[in-house]
């Protein structure tokens, strides 16, 4: 993680366009396998603003910074799931960014998806 520059982007970047720094689907995942949806490493310091996340299915998605789990989120009637930051998180180049998921539907196998949106 980015070390003494904690925050850099200013709070009015969060009107401004966001970019797409990684999508990710799969299909076919059997309940109560944790599954890796997307991975993805920061080439240089950059910065995330939100992930979205969504499936056929509800789920609990893991978030982990560098092996580290640092987000739990659960899906809602609507089987989406956003973390929205109320600040960005900063990443330093080599910072690995994993969203897995978990289902507990046990009649059939679910497809999930995630983006994860820089500012």
């Amino acid at each position: 993680m980015a070390g003494p520059k904690v925050y850099v982007t200013p709070v009015t970047a969060g009107l401004s366009p966001v970019g797409i720094l990684a999508l990710g689907a799969i299909t076919g995942i059997a309940n109560t396998l944790e599954t890796t949806i997307l991975s993805y490493t920061a080439l240089g310091d950059e910065t995330v603003g939100d992930i979205v996340m969504g499936g056929t299915s509800y789920a609990r998605y893991n978030i982990y910074l560098n092996t580290a789990l640092v987000f739990v989120l659960r899906s809602g009637p609507t089987r989406q799931c956003n973390l929205a930051l109320q600040r960005p998180l900063q990443l330093a180049a080599g910072d690995i960014i994993d969203v897995k998921v978990i289902h507990y539907n046990l009649t059939w196998t679910d497809d999930f998806e995630a983006t994860i949106l820089g500012v």
